[in-house]
This record gives C-alpha cells, structure tokens and sequence, in this order.
C-alpha cells in the first residue's frame, strides 16, 4: 500500500442556518450535519525524511604521521570565504594530529559547507607539512545531472520528474543541497510514484550526480470505515469508502472519490488536483452533495419531518513557500459556492411547513506548516492558521435575513505539539479554533462536540462565532500493533447578538477519557474511546438531556477501517 495519506480537506465548519436566537435549541439541519463530515482539519503535511549520504572525503591514510598544527589554508573554495571556514577549524589549531585528526578537520569543513546548504568534497593534497601549515583542498560540486536506476515508471515519466529538477537547479551549477533536496521531496510528492536520490560521482572531477530510484505506487488505493461518530439525528452510525486513482493520466494527478452513509443521510464528494508547472503549485476542482432526513433524536425534533440537501463546488490551489526533511511551510487558498435548503412538513396541525433555502460565496487563504526538532527527546510540530471571506447570496428563505450581515469574514488557527517523552511515550498539545467579531450564519459557525473536539459530548453540541479547543492526551505505545491514550478536552464557544436585546453568551464543555488504538495486518486499523463530561451541560435541553435527546455521561466512539 502507499504510504501517502487518505485526502483531508481544508477547514469547513458549514451549517445551514434554521431560525434561532441566542442559545434556543435549534433543529439539525443540512449544513450542521455537512459541518459533521468535514471535520476541521489542516491540510496533510509530509512526515521528516532521512538525510541524503554526502559524498565521503577523498584522503588516502599514512601510516605514523602526526603535525603540529599552525594553521589552515584553504583551496578551491569559492561559495564560502577563506575566514568563514577558519572559523569552523580554531579548535584544531595549535593541536599535534595524526591522519585521524586531519580527516576530523577535512569533515569540519565539509559540514560547514552543509550547514550553507552546498555539498563539497574535502581533502589533503600532497604537500611540506613540515612547517605547520596544512592546506585543504576544496571541490565545491557541480551538479551533473539525473541517473535514474532500475526500470522505467509507468505513473510518472522521467521526463516529468526531470522537470522538477531543472526548475531547481541547472546542470554545472554550484551543488545547493537545498535547493537539490526540495526536488526531490516535491517529485516524491507527487501521486502514483515514490522517488529517492543517493548522490553519486559525475563523470569529470568535481561533477556530482543523483541516482534517482523510482517505484510506481497502486493505481488505485483508499479504505473503507465503519463508525458511530455520526449526528443521532441521521443516524449515528456511519458507513464511509474513500476511492483514490493516482496519476491517471501521468501527469502526477489525483483523482479522489469520498461516500458516507447513514440510516438518514447520504454525502458524496468529488474532487480532482494537478501539479501546475514544476515549482510544486497544484490545481484542484471539487463538488459535493449531500441529502438528509432527520430520523432519530427528541421527539419534537422528529415531529418536524425536517429534510435537506445541500452542494458545492469550489477551485483551490496550494504551494510549498519551504519544502524540506524537517521543516515545511504551505500556501494555500481557494474559492467555494454552496447551497443548503432545509424544509419541515410538521405532523402537527398547528405548525405550518417552512424552508430555508440560500447560497454562501466563500475565499479562502492560509498557511500551515510543520517542523521537526531534537529538543528533549524530539517532538513535532504543526501549525496553520486560515482567513475567510464569504457572502450570503440568493436568500429565496432565511430566517435570519435582517439580523446578520449578509458579508462575513472569520478566522480558523490550528496548533499542535507532539513531545517525545521516551522510545514508547509522547505526550500531545493541540489547540483549534475560530475568531469573528460579527453574528455568522450557523454555516460558518465554530461547533464543539463529538469525537473531533470535546469527545465527553454529541456531535455539535454547542456553536458559536468563535471558540476553540484545547486538548492534552498522553499516549503509551505499548507494541506495533497497540497505542494507548489518555486524554482531556477543553472547549468554548462565544455566540454574538443576533438582535439588539440579546447578550453575548460564552458557554463551555469539558472531559476527560481513555482511547485504544489497534493497528492490524494490511493496514486495518480500529480505534474505541471512552469519554466521561466534567461537570454538566451548561445547555441543556427542557428535559434536561444534551441536544440530541440523551444524558450519557459516559460516551464511547468506535471506529475501524479497512485499506485496499
């Protein structure tokens, strides 16, 4: 199997927007349950990758030799300047070294070229070392151009893959590891081909090569899952397949299918990216749609025959300001249409059937980015923080037409920290949220609830204009095959007036639980989680249950996944 993540989509916090006022409890409806299926998420960032080997200095060793050393003087360096690589070399002056010592000199200069970003050779030449001075001879590489090993790929042609090269460096210019490793990972990225380089002597001296081996991945791969993590109001339990073709027509393009369902609710998405040139920008198109009929939860909610469907279609492109093995930053944007329509034929003669039905106009930018460092014992880091600009448009029915501005923005920040604690122990810091200072349609609303945020609560339980989420969760890999967890969450939502005489309200959530992860032969993957509320709902329903119609103040989420 490919070792590339399943597709994740950019934040999507969608409701449509049923009358409500305040903290009222409010009817599902087709956005809040959309909202439901496209988790936040950032956008996949790529795991650290190995250092290539650097070419080894080239010193034949001499039996019984030792000097004191005066100083150093350097050859053929060009890219650093003769003081810059002395710097690098005071801690051998005035020492007595053997053969040893001198090649422990050569590689200080080599890894100060590499700390610069250039790959070198260094060596000692023949010379009269009799009097202390040594010189080093510097071979500041030129890069000779591609190898490619083994047989040919069928996803990706090489002449594709060149192309990333070419627009990164030159043949027979300076050799800027950099700038040779950011071609490489960007080829790498590319669907339906892995691609690893080992550098390898050019055919002149001086000349540096890279040997690229490539492996053609599955045409076709994707998982299908089962869960309860669902809205009760469609049905909880979810049956979901993700469908991907990989370089369909060579080019490194990816063609994605996602379906959910559930006893309610049926959701399909489409979507489709391309490298566009060979700097490592990418296209994409997508569509959804989804359908839904509220089929479970209080029996007012129930009672209302509420049913909907909702669409879209949206452009969006990404690019990778630094593409590097441990640390990587994306810029990222795009446009998107939805319609929701939402209606209620009530079983009850007193209430008359009503419907909502409009469209939101949205733009997209944002960053995110990962970096990896050694402190304690190594950690991860990711961030990504996006700004959204959107409109209401073609409002046939909404209820809330005259007490929010049909012109919206928001911002959606995501941070995480992973620390290794020990070989089997890490602990992980997460925090997610949204910030708008207007009343928003319940569309782009921040929702707190479910197995994405606070895992004690339903789905969706409370939403605002902003709010966030901070969670903590230590986890004990107790084999390959067994993660365990614990964990709290923490989460609050602000909701703004929507009228003059309403206050603005926070409200919180909080709990805390234990999750077991099973990691199976073949990819199959399964996961449960036990969560327990702090405190009680700050919202409950008249009844006093939490929004779907239950008290469970013990909640467990399941989940499984089988590759193919």
């Amino acid at each position: 199997m490919p070792n590339r993540p399943l597709p994740t989509y950019w934040p999507l916090p969608v409701a449509l927007g049923l009358s409500f006022s305040g903290w009222a409890q409010t009817p599902p409806d087709a956005g809040s349950l959309r909202q439901q299926i496209e988790q936040q998420r950032p956008l996949p960032l790529p795991a650290a990758r190995p250092q290539s080997a650097p070419l080894p200095p080239q010193i034949q060793p001499t039996s019984g030799m030792t000097v004191m050393v005066k100083s150093f003087r350097f050859a053929g360096n060009n890219l650093l300047s003769s003081e810059q690589l002395a710097t690098a070399l005071q801690a051998f002056v005035g020492q007595q070294l053997d053969f040893a010592g001198l090649q422990r000199a050569a590689d200080a200069v080599a890894t100060a070229y590499r700390q610069a970003g250039w790959i070198v050779r260094v060596y000692l030449p023949e010379q009269d070392i009799s009097e202390g001075t040594l010189t080093l001879q510097v071979i500041e590489a030129r890069f000779a151009g591609l190898l490619f090993e083994g047989e040919n790929t069928q996803r990706v042609t090489r002449d594709r893959l060149q192309a990333f090269f070419a627009q990164q460096l030159a043949t027979g210019q300076a050799l800027d590891a950099n700038k040779l490793d950011r071609a490489l990972l960007l080829a790498d990225d590319l669907p339906g081909i892995s691609v690893a380089g080992t550098l390898a002597p050019g055919a002149s001296e001086g000349e540096t090569a890279l040997a690229l081996q490539t492996t053609d991945e599955p045409l076709i791969y994707g998982d299908i899952g089962l869960d309860n993590t669902g809205a009760i109001s469609t049905g909880s339990e979810r049956l979901t397949a993700n469908l991907n073709i990989n370089s369909p027509t060579g080019r490194g393009d990816l063609l994605s299918l996602n379906v959910l369902r559930t006893q309610g609710s049926d959701y399909g998405r489409i979507a489709y990216t391309q490298p566009f040139g060979f700097s490592g920008l990418r296209l994409g198109i997508s569509a959804s749609h989804m359908q839904y009929k509220v089929v479970d939860g209080p029996q007012s909610t129930r009672d209302l025959n509420i049913q909907g469907s909702s669409s879209s279609m949206g452009l969006d492109w990404s690019y990778p300001l630094l593409r590097a093995r441990l640390q990587n930053v994306y810029f990222s944007g795009g446009l998107e249409a939805k319609r929701f329509y939402s209606d209620n034929s009530s079983s009850t003669p007193d209430n008359a059937k009503s419907y909502s039905d409009y469209n939101t106009n949205a733009f997209r930018l944002g960053l995110s980015g990962n970096l990896f460092d050694n402190w304690g014992q190594g950690g991860a880091n990711s961030a990504s923080a996006q700004w959204l600009q959107g409109q209401l448009s073609n409002m046939r029915a909404h209820s809330l037409v005259n007490s929010i501005d049909r012109s919206y923005s928001k911002i959606n920040y995501s941070l995480s920290r992973q620390q290794t604690i020990t070989g089997a122990h890490t602990v992980l810091l997460s925090l997610q949220g949204q910030h708008a200072n207007q009343a928003l349609d319940s569309s782009e609303k921040f929702y707190i609830g479910g197995s994405g945020t606070v895992r004690a609560y339903p789905v969706s339980e409370l939403g605002g204009e902003s709010g966030q989420v901070l969670a903590a969760e230590w986890r004990w890999r107790v084999n390959p095959s067994w993660v365990l967890s614990a964990f709290i969450d923490q989460g609050s939502v602000v909701s703004l007036p929507t009228t003059s005489g309403d206050p603005k309200s926070t409200l919180s959530l909080s709990g805390h639980g234990l999750s077991a992860n099973w990691q199976g032969p073949g990819g199959i993957s399964t996961r449960i989680t036990w969560a327990h509320r702090n405190g009680n709902n700050p919202k409950p329903t008249a009844s006093g249950t939490d929004s779907d119609g239950t008290l469970k103040r013990n909640r467990a989420w399941l989940s499984a996944s089988v590759p193919f």
